[in-house]
């Protein structure tokens, strides 16, 4: 009981200190958080009125380590009202990106699948948040993932982005990431192809990317991740 009410007294002197501006002390708070409590704890501080320096802190320290009990707190997986929720948390932290150009490159790559019990059809991929200005890293999320199988196929899709379209450009995680909310976009290109994205929205492939592309991919992939353990090693 005594050590309960001790460690109740720390978080609450450490949430007084986040609201007073205190980064440190918001990062303590989150770090004493289990993962699947740190979503909620975001919200709160939106909700709150917590410093947008904290805020901003604190949101990309849960989008780094526990993004999908963020999502879970804005209104669960696979609804788009999630998009809106998130949207609004990552216009309020008003992230800096004056240091990126006028107009960036972005990808995303991803495993598909037309499977409807996989919620993972190509055309969704121009919904998610998470890009990268790196095209290796998002060829080795399409080409190396642990669910692949023959249900699913890789995917990575680029598109030109204006500074103005970016909400957040996040780097601890060395992905090189760029938020930005696309699912209103248009004319999201197939790496490597003249494909379009467009031509993977029906319900099974027009069009299938050329073996020498997923190739590249998958070996554009590997050595970002060597480049990665190789930095982390050091």
């Amino acid at each position: 009981m005594v050590l309960r009410q001790t460690l109740l007294a720390e978080v609450n002197e450490a949430i007084a200190k986040a609201k007073s501006g205190d980064k440190d002390a918001a990062l303590s708070y989150i770090g004493r958080l289990s993962n699947s409590e740190r979503g909620y704890a975001v919200m709160r501080a939106y909700s709150e009125g917590w410093p947008i320096p904290v805020f901003r802190e604190i949101l990309a320290a849960v989008w780094d380590h526990d993004f999908s009990h963020l999502w879970g707190a804005t209104r669960g997986f696979y609804q788009h009202e999630k998009y809106a929720e998130l949207r609004k948390l990552f216009r309020h932290a008003n992230f800096d990106l004056s240091h990126l150009p006028e107009k960036v490159v972005v990808w995303r790559g991803s495993l598909c699948s037309y499977d409807p019990n996989l919620n993972r059809h190509p055309w969704s991929m121009r919904e998610g948040p998470a890009w990268s200005l790196d095209r290796g890293c998002a060829c080795w999320f399409a080409c190396n993932r642990s669910e692949a199988n023959a249900n699913f196929f890789p995917l990575v899709i680029k598109r030109k982005l204006r500074r103005d379209q970016v909400l957040g450009h996040l780097t601890d995680r060395s992905e090189n990431e760029i938020i930005a909310f696309t699912r209103n976009l248009k004319n999201f290109e197939v790496d490597g192809t003249k494909i379009m994205l467009t031509d993977f929205r029906g319900f099974r492939p027009v069009v299938q990317v050329p073996d020498e592309i997923i190739k590249d991919w998958i070996e554009s992939g590997e050595r970002w991740h060597k480049t990665l353990s190789i930095q982390n090693d050091k």
